[in-house]
């Protein structure tokens, strides 16, 4: 290459030159058309490259929608299992609890609370066992009154115990009547 462009340099016109020209010729023939031609087949090696490496791409692309297709699936699922067995968890015991209410309300108190728990629910519960010990006696309170014995005393849980307060006058106002 370097003998070929010194010899084209030290031509002084070598525009319309017949040696130039064939100066010209020989260094395409033997240098520019064969890097020309390797350039082409390193383009075409870097494009099937780039087609394989696409679609590599494409297909991982597919595991990686799949995989979380799957775990979106797994996340649904394992959530409606928690949602349910908590929902469960917590209607179980406030069904008990408001079929217990349903016979307070009629008066049946010999009713039996056995909901556990230190949340909400296990407060809510010790709360009706609690008013179904003071409604069981208040009952017993009744039962031994109407039997005429009038030494039964009933103390008011607090002051807005309207049915202990009420036992007490009702107490009070037996007792001076039979004096």
């Amino acid at each position: 290459i370097k003998t070929i462009g010194n010899e084209l340099f030290s031509i002084e016109k070598p525009v319309g030159n017949p040696k130039a020209a064939s100066l010209v010729d020989e260094l395409n023939y033997k240098y520019v058309t064969p890097a020309a031609e390797k350039v082409a087949l390193l383009n075409g090696n870097i494009a099937e490259l780039r087609f394989q490496a696409g679609k590599a791409a494409i297909a991982n692309t597919g595991w990686a929608i799949t995989g979380l297709m799957i775990g979106t699936a797994v996340a649904a699922v394992l959530s409606f299992v928690v949602a349910f067995l908590m929902a469960r968890s917590i209607s179980r015991p406030l069904r008990a609890m408001t079929e217990s209410a349903s016979r307070i309300s009629t008066g049946d108190v010999d009713v039996e609370i056995n909901v556990k728990g230190k949340d909400e629910v296990g407060r809510l519960a010790d709360s009706f066992r609690a008013m179904v010990l003071y409604l069981r006696a208040m009952a017993g309170a009744a039962e031994t009154i109407a039997d005429g014995d009038l030494r039964y005393d009933v103390t008011p849980m607090s002051d807005k115990d309207a049915l202990g307060n009420s036992f007490e006058k009702m107490i009070a106002s037996l007792r001076a009547m039979s004096g």
